[in-house]
């Protein structure tokens, strides 16, 4: 593997894990997914750990990691290509925190 896609690995996870832990996703998916998760009481074991990974962005980003590290190594164009798209997402993500405007 070269440094390049180790970038686009990173940042692929890095987008994977800030929109399940803070964004809403899309259609509010990742919203309802939080809220079923941390509907007291947690009910079950499976509930209980989907809630710590989803108030975790540590946690989510580790989980992430090893999704995308398998995506990577199946070595199809399909699975490179979305971890290129949420590479950039994750980069437009970071710049736009940190470079772009703090309100329109």
């Amino acid at each position: 593997m070269n440094f390049f896609w180790l970038i686009v690995c990173a940042l692929a996870a890095f987008r994977l894990a800030e929109m399940v832990v803070i964004d809403d996703g899309p259609f509010d998916a990742f919203f309802y997914l939080r809220g079923w998760a941390n509907k007291p009481p947690t009910g079950t074991v499976f509930r209980g750990m989907m809630a710590g990974l989803l108030g975790c962005i540590y946690c989510a980003g580790f989980w992430m990691a090893i999704l995308v590290g398998l995506l990577f190594f199946t070595q199809n164009s399909i699975c490179q290509l979305i971890l290129f798209i949420l590479a950039t997402a994750g980069l437009q993500s970071i710049l736009a925190r940190n470079v772009g405007r703090a309100s329109l």
